[in-house]
């Protein structure tokens, strides 16, 4: 939904209810396609942003899954845990993700005439006809198989279920291992006593 941080540059001949929160709605939002200037890890550019409903108030907000039906990457996920907080685009620009009050958005202002004819232009999102029902998908009896992947940590673990070592070696009594790392650990212990 298209905030007032960005310019509209075409009006659509179609528009969308916006629902949200507790069935919060927003009837008959116009289509738009608008641009916007930020900064990326290459410089400043400007954003194409194209089928946004044009609301006009406040920061823009993206959906992760228009972004990506574009093909560019988004990683969402928080920095403070582990995440990346950025969209890498298609054409090879980063474009950071701010998190404020617990939610995702892009810096980003309206640009003037002069930077949209000579700053690189960044696509973020789908021109043509687009409706966000192209991403809707229901689980099926068989979604736990879908998203477990080899790659997955659980499957990568080298502990079983019971949380026992999948490739322990098992116990030869009277065989003994020479591992120099006990004769370190004895001597920096009787030193330390010292």
């Amino acid at each position: 939904m298209l905030g007032n941080d960005a310019k509209v540059i075409f009006k659509r001949n179609k528009k969308e209810d916006v629902a949200g929160i507790a069935n919060h709605e927003l009837n008959a939002l116009p289509m738009v396609n608008a641009t916007a200037k930020t900064m990326t890890d290459k410089g400043p550019v400007i954003l194409i942003l194209r089928n946004y409903a044009h609301h006009g108030l406040n920061r823009t907000l993206h959906s992760a899954g228009h972004v990506e039906w574009y093909q560019n990457e988004v990683c969402d996920s928080l920095t403070k845990v582990g995440g990346g907080q950025v969209i890498k685009a298609v054409d090879g620009y980063h474009v950071p993700i701010n998190v404020i009050r617990g939610l995702p958005h892009i810096h980003m202002k309206p640009d003037t005439a002069e930077e949209l004819d000579t700053l690189p232009h960044v696509v973020l999102t789908q021109g043509g006809e687009w409706g966000p029902t192209v991403l809707d998908h229901i689980d099926d009896d068989d979604w736990v198989s879908k998203v477990k992947r080899d790659g997955d940590q659980e499957c990568d673990s080298p502990f079983d279920n019971r949380g026992e070592h999948k490739h322990r070696e098992p116990v030869r009594a009277g065989v003994t291992i020479d591992n120099p790392c006990w004769r370190e650990i004895y001597w920096w212990c009787k030193r330390s006593v010292i």
